[in-house]
């Protein structure tokens, strides 16, 4: 289905972003790589990126605030703020269908807080989301990972639109990018 649906907007299959953690994120990086397609392997429990730097210009490389402190506990933290950021900041915006409202839902079912250090950490999926709510946030996880890869895209899209001509990508004209 990823396939299709790339194929359909133009997309190029190494700008797949596929959860790789788990055992349906394992079994789809494993189809993908058998069938020979590049796509990007995300891993949420690894160490911030900081590729995001463009929303928080205050923060060194994104990841480290004013104080020099660590502010996400890892990827997936920093990706859901990421998220949290550029839906508060309307630089992205969901058609409404109807996975609009399916996303809505299972984001705010999303628990958060922060450690005593104040770096942010996002509940875990297997151990505490899932159990809690009885179900998986597929469509939370999809928008999630559009957001993984590709940022330098993405940067140039949100500091002035309509600037982003890279080869290969469609040009926005307005600050909106619409999942």
């Amino acid at each position: 289905k990823a396939l299709t649906i790339a194929d359909k907007w133009e997309v190029p299959f190494k700008h797949i972003n596929v959860d790789a953690v788990g055992p349906v994120g394992g079994q789809y990086k494993l189809a993908f790589a058998q069938m020979g397609v590049p796509v990007n392997t995300i891993y949420n429990g690894q160490t911030p990126l900081g590729d995001w730097d463009v929303l928080w210009p205050q923060h060194k490389k994104g990841v480290v605030n004013s104080g020099g402190m660590k502010m996400f506990l890892n990827r997936r933290a920093e990706l859901h703020w990421v998220m949290r950021t550029v839906f508060e900041r309307e630089y992205i915006s969901l058609r409404r269908e109807k996975d609009a409202d399916s996303f809505i839902y299972e984001a705010c079912q999303l628990k958060y807080g922060y450690k005593d250090n104040g770096v942010l950490w996002i509940e875990s999926k297997p151990n505490s989301y899932v159990p809690r709510t009885g179900f998986s946030p597929d469509i939370s996880d999809a928008v999630l990972l559009t957001l993984a890869r590709d940022a330098v895209y993405c940067r140039a899209t949100i500091e002035e639109p309509g600037a982003a001509n890279i080869p290969g990508k469609p040009s926005h004209q307005e600050k909106n990018i619409f999942l």
